[in-house]
């Protein structure tokens, strides 16, 4: 059981001191060089390290305790700790989405009303079209969406003034959460 939880774990309970490091180090050694699919490694090393500890158990307990530790681990790896792993992830992008989204919102607003400025400054207006002004260097191509992923609302009444505009959280214009940003 143990063993599907942290790969080795289980040797290392049985004393099989070696195999428990040599499996434990394997998923160690690619979950550091290959993070991002570290995922496969330590889903192998646990399947493997669960029917070695199943041939030892089999051994010393007997076949009907052995088969059940084994289905224990087995419903650890597969369902257990995928949800774990799935819910957590959820949760992440929950956050993400709702707590650190306007920061972000805010902090890219305020780069793109300095480009806006630049922008001003060298022509003396601000452009009609937001969407030629993103559109006009490779750069400012995420600048099409906020956070949130809504469109930003552009407006530029006269050559001296800009609105920019996200929805927000709720995602809606016009309401209280809007961020706003004028010119200076």
């Amino acid at each position: 059981m143990l063993s599907a939880i942290i790969p080795g774990l289980g040797q290392l309970y049985n004393k099989q001191y070696l195999k428990g490091l040599l499996i434990f180090g394997a998923v160690l050694i690619f979950t550091i060089l290959v993070p991002i699919s570290s995922v496969y490694p330590y889903g192998i090393a646990a399947v493997y390290s669960l029917a070695d500890l199943f041939y030892t158990e089999e051994k010393i307990t007997g076949t009907k305790k052995a088969v059940v530790h084994l289905l224990c681990g087995l419903v650890v790896i597969l369902v257990v700790i995928p949800s774990i792993l799935y819910f957590s992830l959820v949760g992440i992008k929950k956050l993400n989405k709702e707590v650190f989204s306007s920061d972000k919102t805010k902090e890219e607003m305020n780069q793109i009303s300095q480009a806006l400025e630049d922008y001003h400054a060298y022509y003396h207006a601000y452009p009609e079209s937001y969407n030629r002004f993103i559109g006009s260097r490779p750069i400012y191509s995420d600048w099409a969406k906020d956070n949130w992923g809504n469109p930003f609302k552009y407006d530029a009444p006269d050559s001296s003034h800009f609105v920019l505009t996200s929805a927000g959280k709720d995602e809606v214009i016009d309401t209280k959460d809007d961020i706003i940003v004028r010119n200076k």
